[in-house]
Order: structure tokens, then sequence, then C-alpha cells
């Protein structure tokens, strides 16, 4: 399967999960409830929390909609893959540096808070190596002013 295709898959991935995901944080509290158990975390249900979980909803959506958009190209834009690997970077960095402080605040065992960072990590660095990929093999250039213009 050519890394193109490969890219691809992962971004529409991407943009189902994170539009499940966002759907469900949005939808009444019971079904909030069950994309944090899925996170393994266990919290109190106050009604700020609740109330948080709704722009997280919003944000992952967001997030879903910019993944599609890299995916029905041609070639997805160098821009917004390694945004989307800075993204998962970014939320992979905070549970590592965070972890105990994550760990207890959400009670998520060490083994499920381990293997998001794993995932994170592995999503962050199989976006840029099928992009890379599959730049050079559709001999997409990488982000870069066009020759000639001047800024």
């Amino acid at each position: 399967m050519s890394s193109l295709r490969l890219l691809k898959g992962l971004l529409w991935f991407v943009t189902i999960y994170q539009f499940v995901m966002g759907f469900l944080l949005l939808m009444p509290p019971a079904a909030a409830q069950l994309v944090v158990s899925w996170y393994g975390a266990s919290v109190d249900w106050t009604p700020q929390f609740t109330f948080i979980l709704k722009p997280l909803g919003a944000y992952m959506i967001m997030t879903g909609l910019i993944a599609a958009a890299a995916a029905r190209a041609d070639v997805p834009h160098p821009a917004i893959t390694s945004s989307l690997a800075v993204l998962f970077g970014i939320n992979a960095l905070y549970r590592i540096l965070r972890f105990e402080y994550v760990r207890t605040t959400f009670g998520i065992s060490s083994a499920h808070l381990t293997l998001q960072i794993v995932v994170l990590l592995g999503l962050a660095g199989a976006l840029m190596f099928l992009y890379r990929a599959a730049a050079r093999d559709t001999g997409a250039q990488p982000l870069a002013s066009p020759q000639g213009s001047r800024a």
C-alpha cells in the first residue's frame, strides 16, 4: 500500500475519532461520561467539569474538520499534517511532564496513561513519517515560498 494511501487512511481515522469523541462530549452528561470512562478517568461530575467538556468537544470536532480537509486533498498539506503531529506531541508531552498529577487528578491507572502517551506519540510520528514518504513518492514540495517571490 502506498504511503499516500496510508497517510490519508490515518487522517480519516483521526477525523472519525475526533468527530465521534467531540460529538459525544457535546451531548448530555451521560454520553460525556462514556467518553471520560474510555480515557480511564474517574472524576467528580461537577457542573464546572461538565461545562468544560463542551469547549473540548468543539475543539475535537474542529480538529476532525481540519484532518478531513487534509485527507481530502490530493496530497495533504504539510502545515496541516505537521500541526496535527505537534498537537498530538504536545498532548503526550503534557502527560509525560505531569504524569503523576494527571494520574492522581483523574484517577487514571499508570498503564492506561502510559498507553495514551504511546498512542499519541505513535500518531504524531506516523503523521510525520507518512507525510514525508508521501511527499517523496508524489514529488510534493514541502512548505516553502515560491521561487522568485519576495515577501
